[in-house]
């Protein structure tokens, strides 16, 4: 048993000398090996997704569509694949991890190996070795993916930046705000234009494709290494903005399409497109060495506009010339994109293809460029002209400076040098070039025809004289320091010419009235006894003289200008005139006088050249001469004017007056030489309808006086030295206005607008009179005072007046007046104003007038007690009634109510009756009074009299029974709050009642003492037995009832 026992634990110890050291390292390698595995995984991982992209770039446009949905349902299945794995390595501890890997990347070499002898223990020792430094390197390369895979998370992690997937993050980032950049990290079409500002970079192994029928991308653009960019046009697709591409741009289309690369684009990738004529890059805009496939250079530099190319407009044999391109890139090398092929009139060609020729022949010259491939002229609209053409002339070579000399001079001369001169002026015009100068070196008479616009001047320093015969003029000469004797130029029929005098001197015999344009600058010209300069169309003179006769269409001035006016020869203008500064005009001073026509102007035109023309200062005369615009019979002139002076009385007729009709005022003027009035017209009158003065209106007569034609007003003019009279009978014309009749009150002014016209023939100016007044009326009315009681009615009082009457009181709350009869209502004590108003109307002033109002209460008449009342057995009233005008009176009987019903009583007895006034409201009411009446009983019978006189008999009078005592309190005086003292009114008789008035209201109270006399019987007792037996009788009569009474009651 222990020998086999042996034998098994031999065996295993063999065996497991055979097992690799790294098997018992591999837990502390584990995650080394982990991290080197991820890292094959990732890059196999990019090399199958950059095979993948450089695939797709090839593929034809019509598949991608296809190509990219396959791409994404991929990209999702790897994503759900690496998420599985990854997953399953979190869940699985790392030993058995580490195991799994080894034993997948073991091979049968190493199950071979295993089976092998095992080596020696050095070899074993030296495995070990080296796997201890193998873990190490992978400790280190796991610990730098770790700090990489932190530094990607942190990238992302970053604010701003998003990574989009598919085509609805890449939409919902462009919308974000918060976005600034967007990575693109999986195979993305996006379809439309797209222009924003945020940065969108292509990842690495990322593929984003624009297609667009019609569209431009401006976008901040980054294609990663590795990453791919797609424009797919089916008809144009611009790109713009900056690029860096450090991976590829591939240009494909469907149709037509093509795509105009403008973006400014830098970096290391490709651009460019498998299909010819598709991709159009901007001149310049992206290196060549980027340029890949097939590609077009444009050359355009406004790509919406077609180019042009043109040759000089002036060619002579001998010149060098290069054409002028438009809208071509500047900076382009015409030698390098087009080819040039010049032709002449009969279409040879000539000048080898060079850009800029120097021409030989003279005569038409032909030009076509066409660009050069790759180069092309791309426009917007989808069109590309091939090449552009152009044509001009070439013209012999002439001379610029032709020189004449008549002295000495040759005609077989070339006369370019003083030493070579023509003989005459008609042969340089011969070897002068358009717009070339012929200098003339000695005086010259010879005649010529010009048909170029030259320029004729004398040598440097001198000034000689040309006088030719004739000169036709077919184009534009100017003459510069030339002297002339008599000048005469003409044109040939059919054609218009230019001359231009330019420090000359001399005199004109006659320029033709064909000749276009004549100036005259910084010259002194003139014309001879009868010769005339004439301009068709327009005359200037530039800082000249002239002297004699011009006539011309339009004429224009500039600087300081002198004419010199010849006497019955003044020049005309027959069109516009245009004077920059005012002309001097000279005078002959024997020729000098008021008057005098200088210058011919159109019709309407004195009043603006008029003031642009002046005398010199000396004809001035301190203003008293100046020169104005006047239209005579014959025409309109510029003449010379006196000042007029204000003088004279001027007469006005109809003067205003309310009511009147606005008659004619007939202005005249008297003792005013030179003046007369031309019209005269009123104004400021309101009633237009009727053409009447009415109040109010502020009169004013304008007036305006004119002069003799040969004099003029000017703002020195003062219409207030005259005076303004009264023209009472306008028949008179004999009148002579005098100091009666002046108007002192008038206003003489000068308004905006008025004065001295323009052509200074007439001035105007406003004569302003004091405002038409209203006439005075008189209110007739009785005006001492009248008296009212409290809501008494008084009708108005008569009055008269021209207008009509209004009513009012000073104090309505004592009375109140109806505004339009007058009729008065008065309504508490007081005193008030009635005003009586007469309205003003168109005629009459207003008036007031009134009369004074005094306001009482009405007096009251206070009820009187009865007397002599007995009983009957019926009602009796107990007084008489009072009175009043102002409210009601009121009555009541002890402690009863107040009533207007006069008091009754139907018993014997003493009563007492309470009255009082009760007025309107706000009125008050008087003191409450009261009366004593007395009901005597019923006599007895005959039987009972005599006794019932015996008894009164023996009455002692003595004790002065009169009725209702005077106690000394009936004569009672009240002062009212305001400090007035009541009237008291006292009656007398043998009983007297005492009655108090008294007002209260809101001004105070008043109060009446009234006392009314009447007699009351006292109440008499009588015969004391009867009333005795009267009452026992009752007192018996209770009882036997009461007896009656009590026993019905017992029986019950």
């Amino acid at each position: 048993m222990k020998k086999q026992v042996f034998s098994v634990l031999l065996t295993l110890c063999m065996a497991s000398s055979t097992m690799p050291a790294t098997v018992f390292g591999a837990e502390e390698g584990s995650v080394a090996v982990t991290a080197e595995v991820s890292q094959q995984d990732d890059s196999a991982k990019d090399t199958k997704e950059a095979g993948s992209s450089e695939a797709k770039v090839e593929t034809p446009a019509g598949d991608t569509a296809k190509e990219d949905t396959t791409k994404e349902d991929s990209a999702k299945e790897n994503t759900t694949k690496e998420d599985s794995v990854s997953g399953a390595e979190e869940d699985t501890p790392k030993e058995e991890k580490v195991t799994e890997e080894k034993s997948k990347e073991e091979t049968p070499e190493d199950e071979t190996k295993k089976e092998e002898t095992p080596e020696s223990e050095n070899t074993q020792k030296n495995e070990t070795a080296q796997d201890a430094d193998e873990q190490k390197q992978a400790e280190a390369a796991a610990q730098n993916a770790d700090e990489k895979n932190a530094k990607d998370i942190a990238v992302q992690a970053n604010e701003g930046e998003k990574d989009v997937a598919s085509k609805t993050d890449l939409e919902t980032a462009l919308n974000d705000d918060n976005i600034h950049t967007i990575n693109i990290t999986g195979n993305i079409m996006y379809t439309g234009s797209l222009t924003t500002s945020k940065r969108i970079v292509v990842k690495n192994g990322s593929t984003f494709t624009w297609s667009v029928y019609k569209g431009t991308f401006s976008v901040p653009l980054e294609i990663e290494s590795g990453a791919t960019f797609i424009v797919s046009s089916s008809w144009q697709a611009i790109v713009s903005g900056d690029v860096t591409n450090n991976g590829t741009v591939n240009v494909t289309r469907s149709s037509w399409g093509i795509c105009l690369w403008n973006a400014v684009t830098s970096g290391s990738g490709t651009l460019g497109s498998s299909t010819a004529d598709v991709v159009y890059v901007r001149y310049g805009c992206v290196p060549d060495t980027m340029l890949t496939g097939s590609y077009r250079i444009n050359v355009l530099d406004n790509q919406s506009a077609y180019p042009t190319v043109a040759l000089p407009t002036t060619m002579y044999v001998g010149d060098t010339i290069t054409p002028t391109f438009t809208n071509i890139i500047g900076s382009v090398d015409l030698a390098s994109v087009f080819t040039f092929k010049w032709k002449d009139g009969n279409s040879f060609e000539r000048y080898d293809k060079a850009v800029s020729p120097k021409l030989t022949k003279a005569g038409t010259l032909k030009l076509n460029v066409s660009v050069k491939k790759p180069y092309a002229m791309q426009t917007s609209g989808n069109s590309s002209p091939g090449s552009l053409d152009a044509q001009g002339t070439v013209t012999q070579k002439l001379l610029n400076i032709v020189y004449v000399d008549a002295n000495n001079g040759n005609n077989n001369n070339l006369g370019d040098t003083t030493t070579s001169a023509l003989k005459t002026v008609g042969e340089a015009i011969d070897h002068v070039a358009e717009g070339g100068t012929i200098i003339l070196l000695s005086d010259c008479n010879s005649s010529a025809v010009i048909e170029k616009s030259v320029t004729i001047k004398s040598a440097d320093g001198n000034k000689f004289t040309f006088n030719p015969s004739y000169i036709y003029v077919y184009k534009s000469v100017n003459f510069a320091s030339v002297n002339f004797e008599g000048l005469t130029v003409s044109k040939a029929a059919g054609n218009i010419g230019n001359i231009v005098f330019n420090n000359c001197t001399g005199t004109i015999s006659s320029i033709a009235d064909s000749i276009a344009n004549v100036t005259v600058e910084n010259s002194a010209l003139g014309t001879t006894a009868d010769g005339v300069l004439s301009a068709s169309d327009t005359l200037t003179l530039n800082n000249s003289s002239f002297s004699g006769k011009f006539q011309t269409n339009n004429f224009v001035s500039n600087g300081n200008n002198t004419l010199n006016i010849v006497k019955n020869r003044p020049s005309r203008i027959n069109g516009s005139i245009t004077i920059a500064d005012p002309i001097t005009i000279q005078v002959n001073a024997d020729d000098f006088t008021k008057g005098l026509k200088v210058l011919e102007i159109p019709e309407g035109a004195g009043d603006t050249v008029q003031d642009k023309v002046q005398l010199t200062e000396a004809q001035k005369q301190n203003g008293l001469y100046k020169l104005k615009g006047q239209k005579q019979y014959n025409g309109t002139y510029i003449i010379v004017s006196q000042r007029a002076d204000a003088a004279g009385k001027i007469a006005v007729a109809n003067e205003p007056f309310i009511n009147q009709e606005v008659g004619e005022p007939y202005g005249n003027l008297s003792t005013a030489p030179n003046l007369y009035g031309k019209s005269a017209e009123w104004s400021g009158f309101s009633n237009t309808a009727e053409k009447k003065w009415m109040a109010d209106d502020v009169p004013e007569l304008t007036v305006v006086l004119r002069t003799e034609s040969d004099m003029h007003f000017d703002s020195t003019f003062d219409p207030q030295k005259m005076s303004v009279h009264t023209w009472p009978d306008t028949t008179d014309w004999d009148y002579i206005p005098n100091d009666e009749n002046k108007h002192s009150n008038v206003e003489i002014l000068v308004k905006d607008g008025q004065g001295a016209s323009a052509d200074g023939t007439t001035f105007t100016f406003t004569v302003r009179y004091p405002k038409v007044d209203r006439l005075d009326q008189t209110i007739t009315v009785d005006t001492t005072a009248r008296n009212a009681y409290c809501n008494d009615t008084l009708e108005a009082r008569e009055v008269t007046a021209e207008t009509e009457l209004s009513y009012e009181s000073s104090d309505p709350t004592v009375a109140t007046v109806d505004p339009k009869t007058g009729a008065i209502t008065a309504l508490k004590p007081g005193t008030t104003q009635i005003i009586i108003r007469a309205a003003q109307s168109d005629l009459y002033k207003e008036a007031v007038s009134g009369y004074e109002l005094i306001v009482d209460h009405a007096p009251v008449t206070a009820p009187t007690a009865i007397t002599g009342l007995v009983y009957n057995g019926k009602a009796q009233k107990l007084v008489n009634p009072g009175s009043t005008a102002e409210g009601k009176m009121m009555y009541k009987v002890g402690d009863g109510e107040w009533s207007e019903e006069i008091p009754e009583a139907t018993e014997a007895g003493e009563y007492t009756v309470s009255y009082k006034v009760v007025r309107a409201e706000g009125h008050g009411e008087t003191d409450v009074q009261q009366l004593k009446v007395t009901i005597t009983p019923a006599k007895k019978d005959d039987s009972k009299k005599d006794d019932s006189k015996k008894d009164d008999s023996k009455k002692d009078d003595s004790k002065g029974d009169t009725g209702n005592k005077s106690d000394g309190k009936d004569d009672t005086s009240d002062t009212n709050k305001n400090g007035d003292t009541n009237n008291n009114n006292q009656n007398s008789n043998t009983n007297t009642t005492s009655v108090t008035n008294t007002n209260k209201t809101s001004g105070g109270t008043q109060s009446t003492a009234v006392k009314n006399s009447t007699t009351v019987s006292a109440v008499k007792t009588g015969d004391t037995t009867d009333i005795l037996g009267y009452i026992g009788a009752a007192f018996i009569a209770l009882a036997a009832a009461a007896g009656i009474f009590f026993i019905r009651k017992k029986d019950r």
